[in-house]
């Protein structure tokens, strides 16, 4: 009959090839003869802890150690399956007899090493990698943990050493590419971090944690559809991948495949249930389809499971000032920032934000504009340009934006490349734009010269800016999302100039002018913004109407017999100052009604809407909610419905005026404090409707209600007023863009003055 030890025998045979059922017979067998073996209960710890169940590890390996005597070897086992359990403490106790057992055993330092890094002592940890190393430095395991702390510990050049030298000792270690490609990826390497994941999936064709990683860097680059379809792969093997789902949702969203990305993010959510970047992502979706109650209870739902994440108190504050609740907007991007004060993009759409509160003062806003350019973009450092000092010369004019897609910006953007004089300005594009469309297709067939930089760094565009020899640099964003200030801090042009996409001074120094009127920006008002303040004249800038757009329709007021007043703002803009006018207005003529029309007025925004103007005295007979979405320009049909458009304030609706008048309806306006409460202000004088202006709240009542006492007179400006924007200077794209060069040319030539003057 066989001994325990020739039982024990059997079974190790059996564990050495890869036959783990027989080995724990045999193993029970032993056991059963001896139930203080310690081989064989270690053995039946190990096959527990390869089969995933540390909880009946720890109970076998406890066990061998009580039967004693132990090496080092029982006391490792024991350590990592404390380790698994998440009892650190027990598991370093464990790994720290090991060491007392095999002093100076490199294997054990390693050991030792992962769990103080498991309980956050980096330092220890790496203390312990580099003593295994002593012993044997020519481990790649070792070389490869070490690397991973020396990150951990902002070590990162070491780190890519350290990974480096894992790899020349051992080409195929999957896991050191990836662990590098991570570390790359830290420092904005994302070439080079690309090239690390590629070689650990050729290393280990199946490892799904580098097919995700090398998705999510594809992403960083801007290369959405090769990250989307590297996810789509992973999970071809691998459907319960979670994060390749929650990230994939993210890529999809951001080239604006808003039902598959809601696919995706649910399908996480199925595999996970509780998973909050899910919820965030699946809020984010919401979102973006005008869903702000779902998208609301999302957030809320990611930040109950995880309090402390930021990204989704971010994008809650952005769901809830959608729906018009703007005070409790600032104070969750208040939140995010107190937390997270580096986040340059959460603090510039605060600045964003601030513009809409009537109770901020110009002097604050340049105080908070200012605040953000001393914490996220800090002058740099001088470096002369090599630009030639000529001013009559060919100007290189370079244009930055996310925008160049079918959005505002283009509206106004287009006849200026259409209509730049070619001997006096080439135009160069710089497009950070993540979903190209036809708008992309069309600005980008008028300029001169096309660059995409999605992907790029701050630091790399400006690289670029320079390089390329742009002489003036135009800034088409301001804080709005996406946009590239820290490159212009960068001083990458000798002339850097701020337009169009932000009605805002931007904070930064670098950026030496601000392009207005003499309406928007009047002459001897006191500087309300960082920027010298270019005039263009008559106007600001120049609108291409939409050639799809509908024709101008029969007077609804003259087909109804009563006056519409009408709002397609966002509901941020609608504060309480904004609908007391408007409900003193409907006061004064009670057979008026008003439509508001938005792609987010429904649920919650339209219920609170509603109850805010019933608390004013106006009922829901008196108006009309459309929930519209801007698909192919359908928003414009709405002004079928309006006699009178009403501007909103502080911020008030510049590209929305123009589409109004474009229609045929009028828009009232009251002339703000500054440049964003301005802009219809300069429309409406461009145009010769100065009448429609108010200098106070009276006045702008006043406006309105003449208006509708004149239903005749309404109907004959509507049949006209086309025509009248048509012959306006808003439209005249050629005599437009002169004068912009006009501008150009005055901001290029003191830098000449000064160039010249330095070479002597």
């Amino acid at each position: 009959m066989p001994s325990d030890n020739d039982l024990f025998d059997i079974a190790m045979r059996h564990w050495h090839s890869g036959q783990p059922q027989q080995a724990e017979y045999y193993a029970r067998q032993a056991l059963a003869l001896n139930p203080r073996h310690g081989g064989a209960l270690q053995l039946m710890g190990t096959l527990a802890y390869q089969g995933g169940r540390a909880d009946r590890a720890v109970d076998w390996l406890r066990q061998a150690v009580a039967a004693g005597p132990t090496t080092a070897s029982y006391h490792t086992c024991l350590g990592a399956a404390y380790q698994d359990l998440g009892r650190l403490d027990d598991a370093l106790a464990c790994h720290q007899e090991a060491l007392r057992l095999l002093p100076g055993n490199a294997q054990v330092l390693n050991n030792l090493a992962i769990a103080l890094a498991a309980r956050g002592d980096r330092e220890g940890a790496r203390a312990a990698f580099e003593q295994a190393l002593r012993h044997n430095a020519d481990d790649p395991e070792v070389l490869c943990n070490l690397a991973i702390v020396l990150n951990q510990l902002g070590r990162a050049g070491e780190a890519i050493a350290h990974y480096q030298q894992a790899l020349r000792l051992r080409p195929d270690f999957a896991q050191a590419h990836n662990n590098l490609g991570n570390a790359l990826l830290d420092q904005g390497k994302l070439d080079e971090a690309i090239a690390s994941y590629q070689r650990a999936i050729v290393a280990a064709p199946q490892f799904a944690q580098a097919h995700n990683n090398l998705g999510r860097v594809l992403q960083s680059a801007g290369q959405l559809d090769r990250a989307i379809e590297c996810y789509r792969r992973l999970l071809h093997g691998r459907p319960d991948y979670v994060d390749a789902h929650i990230n994939l949702s993210g890529a999809l969203l951001a080239r604006h495949h808003v039902a598959e990305a809601l696919a995706s993010a649910r399908e996480a959510l199925r595999l996970r249930p509780n998973d909050a970047d899910a919820w965030n992502n699946l809020g984010n979706a919401q979102n973006t389809q005008g869903d702000l109650d779902d998208a609301v209870a999302s957030y809320q739902r990611a930040l109950r499971l995880r309090p402390d994440l930021t990204p989704a108190r971010f994008n809650l504050g952005l769901a809830v000032q959608a729906r018009g609740q703007l005070a409790e907007a600032l104070e969750l991007f208040r939140e995010v920032l107190r937390v997270k004060p580096e986040d340059r993009a959460a603090h510039s759409t605060y600045l964003t934000s601030l513009n809409y509160d009537p109770h901020v003062t110009p002097d604050v806003l340049l105080a908070e504009h200012r605040r953000w350019a001393e914490l996220h973009a800090p002058p740099a450092a001088p470096s002369p340009h090599t630009n030639t000092p000529d001013p009559k010369r060919r100007l290189r004019v370079g244009y930055v934006s996310a925008d160049f897609r079918s959005h505002a910006v283009s509206y106004f953007l287009e006849p200026i490349l259409r209509h730049h004089d070619r001997e006096q300005v080439e135009c160069v594009c710089y497009a950070d734009v993540a979903a190209p469309d036809a708008a992309t297709a069309h600005l980008r067939a008028l300029a001169d010269q096309w660059h995409d930089t999605l992907g790029l760094s701050d630091e790399q565009l400006a690289r670029r800016l320079r390089a390329d020899g742009i002489d003036v640099l135009v800034d088409l964003a301001g804080h709005t999302p996406n946009h590239r200030l820290r490159a212009f801090a960068l001083r990458p042009a000798p002339v850097q100039v701020t337009y169009l996409g932000y009605p805002c001074t931007t904070g930064l120094d670098a950026i030496g002018y601000r392009l207005a009127d003499a309406v928007t920006e009047p002459p001897g008002a006191a500087p309300c913004g960082s920027e010298e303040v270019v005039r263009l004249a008559p106007v600001f800038c120049c609108y291409a109407p939409p050639p799809d757009a509908p024709d101008v329709s029969p007077s609804p007021a003259s087909r109804r017999g009563t006056v519409t007043f009408g709002s397609l703002h966002k509901l941020e803009k609608l504060n309480d100052g904004v609908l007391d006018l408007w409900c003193r207005i409907l006061a004064d003529v009670p057979s008026a009604r008003l439509l508001l029309s938005r792609n987010t007025l429904k649920g919650q925004a339209a219920e609170m809407l509603r109850r805010r103007f019933a608390e004013r005295g106006v009922g829901p007979e008196r108006l009309a909610l459309h929930h519209a979405e801007p698909v192919n320009r359908q928003h414009l049909r709405v002004y079928e419905e309006i006699d009178v458009s009403l501007d909103a304030f502080p911020w008030s609706g510049h590209t929305t005026a123009c589409e109004s008048l474009w229609l045929g309806v009028p828009v009232v306006t009251l002339r703000g404090r500054h440049h964003a409460g301005r802009m219809v202000a300069g429309i409406l004088s461009c145009v010769g409707l100065g009448e429609l202006i108010g200098d106070t709240p009276e006045d702008y009542h006043a406006a309105a209600v003449r208006l509708a006492g004149d239903v005749a007179g309404l109907a004959e400006l509507r049949a006209g007023l086309r025509e009248r924007v048509r012959q306006a200077p808003l439209c005249d794209g050629a005599g437009f863009t002169r004068g912009l060069e006009r501008a150009y040319r005055e901001m290029w030539r003191p830098w000449c003055e000064r160039a010249s003057a330095g070479a002597k």
